[in-house]
């Protein structure tokens, strides 16, 4: 792979994170956001919802993995709280089928 393609595909991956974080904030599943933590507070779950994403052959396989993701990275408990699961999946799903992912 040559440089223009590693810049491409650093781009493309940069962008994508943007994304995510965007979304993750909006739905803010542990409620951090709302409490005034910084916007970059699920800087960590993003790699993971980014390789959920890869690997998802449908919504719910995308929103059971991203369950895990903040399981993982929080409480479970904490994680069962969020009731938004399907919702954020769901608009993950959507973003990442269009052509311009």
């Amino acid at each position: 792979m040559d440089e223009a393609e590693q810049k491409s595909q650093r781009a493309t991956y940069e962008r994508r994170m943007r994304i995510v974080r965007d979304i993750l904030n909006r739905h803010d599943p542990i409620e951090l956001i709302v409490i005034g933590c910084p916007e970059d507070e699920y800087n960590p779950e993003r790699p993971g919802v980014l390789r959920a994403i890869a690997v998802a052959t449908d919504v719910h396989s995308l929103e059971s993995t991203i369950i895990a993701v903040f399981e993982e990275m929080f409480y479970p408990d904490l994680a069962s709280k969020f009731k938004g699961w399907s919702k954020l999946a769901s608009e993950l799903w959507l973003v990442s089928r269009d052509p311009s992912w």
